[in-house]
């Protein structure tokens, strides 16, 4: 942003230099109109751009638009669509970057969050479970599993997918947070103290 508000101080500071040099005639007139024509070029560059940025959606749309094998962007506009209610694309996209995520464990993380949030169980965990694999010392993947299997009233395997995030990463707040859950059903007040 910084670059090009110096770019239109230097252009309009250009522009009065050459006026104030020019003074009249027809070379003034020729000026301003190569100036107008840029200003106006520059103004309907900006509403098209704004029209791609008007909200998630639109946005992501774009950037698949662009860059057709961006794993990363599937998900987003899955996540986009999915939050306007709109699940049947939202599954087709997430389903779509499947391919482009290759062995990014933090992708297949993502995508196994959002097929959960679609209620595609057996792709949520597949994904889930792929990360770990990916990445075996990945706390988030670790701490995403056991909150999927604990929602899934899978307690034992979430109490240890949880644990073993939390070793990997004591800041990780979702692990943390389910294994609080996990402790209050068991009602081991000391460790849910902890």
């Amino acid at each position: 942003f910084l670059p090009f508000a110096g770019l239109a101080l230097a252009a309009t500071s250009a522009f009065l230099v050459a006026s104030r040099r020019l003074a009249a005639g027809p070379r003034l007139i020729a000026v301003r109109s190569v100036y107008a024509v840029v200003l106006l070029s520059l103004a309907l560059q900006t509403y098209e751009r704004n029209r791609v940025w008007e909200s998630e959606e639109t946005l992501w749309r774009d950037v698949i638009a662009d860059n057709p094998r961006d794993g990363r962007a599937y998900i987003n506009y899955g996540m986009a669509l999915m939050a306007i209610g709109d699940t049947r694309a939202a599954s087709a996209n997430m389903k779509q970057a499947v391919p482009f995520v290759g062995s990014d464990p933090s992708l297949e993380t993502d995508l196994g969050q959002a097929f959960d949030k679609l209620g595609m169980d057996l792709d949520a965990e597949a994904h889930l479970r792929k990360a770990i694999v990916l990445a075996p010392n990945y706390a988030r993947a670790y701490s995403a599993l056991a909150q999927f299997l604990s929602v899934h009233q899978r307690y034992a395997e979430a109490f240890e997918m949880a644990s073993k995030a939390a070793k990997l990463d004591p800041a990780d707040l979702m692990a943390r947070d389910t294994l609080m859950d996990l402790y209050s059903q068991r009602f081991d007040w000391d460790n849910l103290k902890k």
